[in-house]
């Protein structure tokens, strides 16, 4: 059963909408702040991976930031997707994968 006005809002969804109502200077603005964190987070979390990694001390807490090192480092490399589509004129690529998404 469909709600009171539900007829009125599936009107107003045009599946034609695509790239063109973005605008590709703000998306290159947003893709180079994404560049410039990938590889300055990259950077510092691959360092304190190796600090703590190396280090002879393997307390909980050492053994904790490893972990959190780690995920920093995952969420680094999962931002790659979302810069090559801002780049590309929001092209879904990665996204338009059902298995990805």
């Amino acid at each position: 059963m469909q709600g009171e006005g539900s007829e009125d809002f599936n009107s107003t969804i045009d599946p034609t909408q695509g790239s063109e109502d973005f605008n590709s200077t703000i998306d290159i603005l947003i893709a180079t702040v994404l560049i410039l964190c990938f590889i300055v987070g990259l950077a510092g979390n691959i360092s304190a991976l190796l600090y703590f990694w190396s280090a002879g001390r393997k307390s909980v807490a050492d053994k904790l930031y490893i972990v959190v090192v780690s995920v920093d480092i995952g969420t680094c490399i999962f931002q790659i997707p979302t810069i090559v589509s801002l780049l590309n004129n929001r092209d879904p690529m990665l996204y338009a994968d059902s298995f990805v998404c």
